[in-house]
């Protein structure tokens, strides 16, 4: 008998997408499990999971994007009917960041696995006010395995890391980058956008790399427009990101802890409650408000930021994250 992940040979993407859950796919191999080799971009195949046996687990990764209808809600009706046990690591749920569809329908594929792994407490409660009965537990910050780690100093720039579409980084268009601040931006520029001067471009590096090129600094998350805490999904321009950012540990985060960088991130997002919690980097209502603590930062002040880091980087960086969340399930 074997238990199971999916999340391997999924391809290559410069942001979030794949890393995450090839990650997870890793770390949850070194313990035992098998990989199912089913893909979850791109042309849809669950052949694989014919191999399952009762008894078995399935550790699935929600959602896919593929081009067959019902593909996730399928998985765990497959797993199932060979009398296994069908497990959902949720990254996304699309329709709360306003990628469409209804959350009714989200919560009806979620109501057919046995377990979830969510991201926060807020967004289960979303969920199970829409309907979801499906039992969930709520992880740690997302693993980020690297090859080795960097050391970090002190400086006043702002590193910036990840899609850099115009929607989901419209703030870039209007940023003012203040004397004595330095600002640094990666990421696949997709849209071909023309960045100012003063954001310093430096082009698309491989995700698992990207630790290893934040070695000064801070590490910034920030999605959609400047004023974004200003807006919300139920206005009438309607702006997902501020929202959901309250639901989610966005990946940024776990790529700024794997490189040892403090974060600044909106005071009421998860990741700001967490950076305030921890001391771990700044927090505020607006981008101008990060920027000038940032200028008035001590070395003394970001060395302590760094002491506080340590955990987090040791756990994102050995799996600590999915390894205790599968633990506890089975504690259960």
């Amino acid at each position: 008998m074997s238990d199971w992940v999916v999340g391997k040979n999924l391809g290559f993407s410069y942001d979030g997408a794949v890393k995450p859950r090839e990650d997870v796919a890793l770390i949850l191999e070194k313990q035992g499990y098998k990989s199912l080799d089913i893909p979850q971009f791109g042309e849809g195949d669950l052949s694989a999971l014919e191999q399952i046996q009762a008894g078995e687990s399935v550790i699935w990764q929600y959602p896919t994007y593929t081009n067959q209808p019902n593909y996730d809600l399928n998985v765990a009706k497959k797993v199932h009917a060979a009398k296994g046990f069908a497990i959902a690591i949720v990254h996304d749920v699309d329709c709360l960041r306003g990628f469409g569809g209804e959350l009714e329908d989200a919560v009806k594929v979620l109501n057919e696995f046995d377990w979830l792994i969510l991201l926060t407490d807020k967004l289960g409660q979303v969920l199970t006010e829409a309907g979801l009965t499906t039992r969930w537990i709520v992880r740690q910050p997302w693993d980020y395995l690297i090859d080795q780690e960097t050391p970090v100093t002190f400086s006043y720039k702002i590193n910036y890391a990840g899609n850099l579409t115009k929607g989901k980084t419209a703030f870039l268009n209007d940023i003012e980058i203040p004397d004595g601040v330095s600002f640094k931006l990666y990421g696949e520029n997709s849209d071909r956008r023309e960045f100012k001067p003063s954001l310093n471009y430096a082009g698309a590096v491989q995700p698992k790399k990207l630790p290893e090129v934040l070695t000064d600094g801070f590490g910034l998350i920030w999605d959609g427009m400047l004023d974004e805490t200003k807006h919300h999904s139920t206005d009438e321009n309607k702006s997902y990101w501020g929202d959901y950012a309250k639901l989610t540990w966005p990946y940024k985060l776990s790529l700024y802890f794997a490189a040892g960088l403090p974060v600044l991130a909106t005071k009421d997002s998860n990741a700001g409650r967490l950076i305030q919690d921890l001391k771990i980097g700044f927090v505020g209502d607006t981008l101008d408000e990060l920027m000038e603590q940032v200028k008035n930062c001590t070395p003394e002040q970001y060395h302590e930021f760094q002491d506080n880091l340590k955990p987090l980087t040791h756990n994102v960086t050995n799996g600590a994250g999915i390894r205790m969340s599968i633990y506890r399930i089975a504690m259960i």
